[in-house]
């Protein structure tokens, strides 16, 4: 089994590095239900948004805080199979470096159970299961647990998140075993 596990909006605060970037207090207090667009939460247009994340490079990827339930979140994932981080590194040129540099600094220099892509759906395998805050990306998934966050519609499942995508991912291996049969 291969877990396919997202980063931004998942493992690390992809929002909050936009929050510091651009010096705003927080923009998780009061987020506008379906507002997927961080630009637009923001009232900033999408180049002049495009263009500072840009300037930051590889250094704002690699300074991306973990989001505290990670660790559990990560350890318990690989109890079910081989957590494999599949993330897409946008349109900006410096994601890729700076987000294997985060993988790096948690899981060592030789650390290589990543994927860089724009297009998910591409490694989509049947017996894998894709983590993600993305209802788009979970959507090219038949196995996939759309993680609670507040730009989604599990918005309103954000009390403990860990024990919710365990829930979910036991859910769809059960599912599979009854396919088995």
């Amino acid at each position: 089994m291969i877990i396919y596990l997202d980063m931004d909006g998942v493992c690390c605060d992809f929002i909050g590095g936009v929050s510091r970037l651009f010096k705003f207090e927080s923009l998780y207090e009061a987020w506008p239900v379906g507002v997927w667009d961080v630009s637009q939460r923001m009232g900033i247009p999408k180049q002049k948004f495009h263009d500072k994340v840009e300037e930051a490079g590889a250094d704002f990827w690699a300074n991306l805080e973990e989001y505290e339930h990670f660790k559990a979140l990560n350890s318990m994932l690989a109890g079910y199979g081989r957590v494999v981080f599949l993330t897409s590194p946008g349109d900006w040129i410096g994601a890729p470096s700076g987000k294997l540099i985060w993988l790096q600094d948690r899981f060592g220099k030789l650390f290589s159970d990543w994927i860089f892509t724009q297009h998910k759906d591409l490694v989509h395998k049947s017996d894998a299961i894709l983590i993600d805050d993305s209802s788009d990306n979970c959507a090219l998934f038949p196995n996939s647990v759309l993680f609670p966050q507040p730009w989604n519609s599990n918005l309103w499942r954000r009390m403990d998140r860990v024990e919710y995508v365990k829930e979910e991912v036991e859910r769809l291996l059960n599912d599979a075993d009854k396919e088995c049969y």
